[in-house]
């Protein structure tokens, strides 16, 4: 039993190690977590304590940022539905622990979109390295979602794909709860609240800040 659970922890390893290659941008192909470019993964660790949800963002990665990527998809890859938009996957739903006080035969872990920025849009990933497995499916109140605003979590490591027209400043709002397989919350628990954020690129800020500075000095002019 030891031996097994052994392998199993560095099967979980090596898939980690391999998802965190992908999302730097080596060596494979295929939309990457950054949009633009390499990114590190953002967890958004879930876990079940005395029936209560609890969401961690993982704080030690900066504000991804939407970006365009250099290449253009081809159009039978699911992805192509990224081409030409400022895209991101660095965040990932991931477990932390055993959910031992779930019964996953009758009940699930449910996300619902509470807010989420106009132009903002959200897709159905997966595992990093599994990108042509992804469904891209339009997921969390994105126009064409089966679920409407709720989407069922599987309870393994998700990057959704989140795009827009153009970069720039947006956000989503997200409940995490416990609900039956129709995705009907369970009062039995106590669900969580958290809210993602995507930053404008530096160059863009930057640009901002300096017509600020220059609106500032004609002021002065003026005066």
């Amino acid at each position: 039993m030891k031996f097994v659970v052994k392998n199993i922890v560095m099967i979980a390893v090596m898939l980690m190690g391999v998802g965190q290659v992908w999302g730097m941008g080596m060596a494979m192909s295929g939309p990457k977590f950054g949009g633009g470019g390499a990114a590190p993964m953002k967890h958004l660790d879930i876990e079940l304590v005395n029936n209560a949800i609890q969401v961690h963002i993982d704080e030690t990665v900066p504000m991804p940022i939407l970006a365009v990527s250099p290449d253009t998809y081809a159009a039978e890859k699911k992805y192509s539905i990224l081409n030409g938009k400022a895209f991101n996957g660095q965040y990932g739903w991931n477990p932390r622990g055993f959910f031992s006080g779930l019964n996953t035969a009758t009940q699930s872990i449910w996300v619902e979109m509470i807010s989420m920025s106009d132009g903002l849009n959200v897709y159905e990933g997966g595992m990093g390295m599994t990108v042509d497995m992804h469904t891209f499916d339009p997921i969390l109140g994105t126009q064409g979602s089966a679920n409407g605003a709720i989407w069922e979590w599987n309870g393994t490591m998700v990057h959704n794909w989140y795009a827009a027209d153009a970069p720039g400043e947006y956000s989503a709002t997200y409940k995490v709860y416990v609900g039956d397989k129709a995705g009907n919350e369970l009062s039995s628990f106590v669900s969580d609240t958290l809210t993602i954020q995507f930053v404008p690129e530096p160059a863009s800020v930057a640009v901002v800040g300096l017509m600020g500075i220059s609106l500032l000095g004609l002021r002065r002019k003026k005066a």
